[in-house]
């Protein structure tokens, strides 16, 4: 049947009632017959058998919505029918919201438990451990001729306090060195750490400090090589705490050349010490026979006098 004779009619058959705008549908006294090509009125025999009583009496003119489909997709294959409600694109969109929330929802436990074990970790305090055995490795000039400057960064390495706060050479040459082989020469690297940084005073797991501690090791060179002292966890912080020293901006040859240029015997021994001032970092040179003592800046360009000169403590 075509819709056009439908409308022409002005009756509809009952699979297009679902089909058909309410603008060209007609009512519904009429029907189609295929036969005679026309429409004809509905007469009593056309109508529903009787039912008994007690019976539901059928509805003319329904049928399931997916009867309704099928007949109107054979008539009309250039046509879509309306989508029944079993086929609701809605549901496939619902079943995808909740992958997609059970996934961000483990996502972001497993990001929290991460973020818990680095936090943990860095919670977790550095205990101090025993030093190292002695070394000759990275200590230059070693063992008659060491260079106290260039072997600074070797020192370094040895301890885990990263805050330079002073250097002290016994029995320095004229050419700057020191001979290790002899028994008063000495050689010593003070570093220390900030507070709460480094390693820590053994306590009880999950316990706080009894109080703050800096810490402090030295690391000296001897005749057996480079070594880090025991270290000093509980050493308390400066009352009046000072920036660590950077690496002198000269060597301590520099230092002995002023030294000559003020008549100092070349064959004398010196102790120089390399601290912080008032003026800032800086150099202290002294020797015993004769007595001569200077201060000079870290970059050995200018001498240091008076206040400038005070050690403002490490």
């Amino acid at each position: 049947m075509r819709p056009a004779n439908l409308q022409r009619c002005g009756c509809v058959e009952p699979p297009l009632l679902a089909h058909m705008s309410a603008r060209n549908s007609a009512p519904r006294g009429s029907q189609y017959d295929e036969r005679q090509g026309s429409c004809i009125g509905l007469s009593a025999a056309a109508q529903p058998p009787a039912t008994a009583p007690g019976t539901a009496r059928p509805r003319a003119g329904l049928m399931r919505p997916d009867h309704a489909e099928m007949v109107y997709t054979k008539r009309f294959p250039n046509r879509t029918p309306t989508m029944s409600a079993s086929h609701d694109p809605t549901d496939s969109f619902r079943k995808a919201d909740r992958v997609r929330g059970l996934l961000i929802v483990g996502l972001t436990f497993a990001l929290c438990l991460v973020i818990s074990v680095w936090v943990r970790r860095l919670a977790t305090p550095v205990f101090t451990t025993a030093p190292a055995a002695p070394s000759k490795e990275g200590v230059v000039g070693f063992p008659n001729h060491v260079d106290v400057v260039r072997t600074l960064p070797r020192a370094r390495r040895v301890t885990p306090r990263d805050q330079l706060r002073g250097i002290v050479a016994e029995d320095v040459s004229s050419d700057g060195t020191v001979d290790l082989t002899d028994d008063t020469s000495r050689v010593r690297y003070s570093f220390a750490s900030a507070q709460g940084e480094g390693p820590q005073p053994v306590r009880a797991p999950g316990t706080l400090a009894r109080r703050p501690s800096c810490g402090r090791q030295s690391v000296a060179v001897r005749t057996e090589g480079l070594v880090a002292e025991k270290d000093a966890a509980e050493a308390v912080c400066n009352r009046h705490p000072t920036d660590p020293l950077p690496d002198p901006g000269c060597s301590m040859t520099e230092v002995w050349a002023h030294a000559l240029g003020q008549g100092v015997p070349k064959d004398q021994r010196a102790r120089i010490e390399y601290y912080r001032a008032n003026a800032g970092p800086a150099w202290r040179f002294e020797t015993q026979r004769p007595l001569v003592r200077f201060f000079l800046s870290a970059d050995c360009k200018r001498e240091l006098e008076g206040r400038d000169s005070l050690s403002i403590g490490n």
